[in-house]
């Protein structure tokens, strides 16, 4: 189900780290071509000797880490802790509460 992925140098940037083994980069539509053709050729991992279907299901490896339900839900168990922690609004104020008769 993984499949190899070319992305510019910009769009890694947001993709948590990928390693070269995860996503192929390409910056000029030359390389982008050249990168593609690799794909189709099955030498996406250049002389690692590993075939596409390696490159593209450690891409899927990473998503699923990243983005599952699991660590999906690992960052929701700790927005919800951090919420129950902070201080409300008339525990972090050391000034009395305004007067609303004049």
């Amino acid at each position: 189900m993984g499949v190899p992925v070319v992305a510019t140098p910009q769009a890694r940037e947001g993709l948590n780290a990928c390693t070269d083994d995860e996503i192929l980069t390409a910056a000029s539509p030359a390389d982008f071509a050249a990168a593609i053709g690799r794909v189709l050729d099955g030498d996406a991992e250049g002389d690692a000797g590993v075939d596409n279907g390696s490159i593209g299901m450690r891409a899927r490896a990473r998503v699923v880490s990243d983005f599952g339900w699991e660590a999906s839900l690992a960052r929701l168990d700790r927005l919800i802790e951090n919420i129950g922690a902070a201080p409300t609004p008339a525990e972090s104020s050391t000034s009395p509460a305004p007067s609303l008769s004049a």
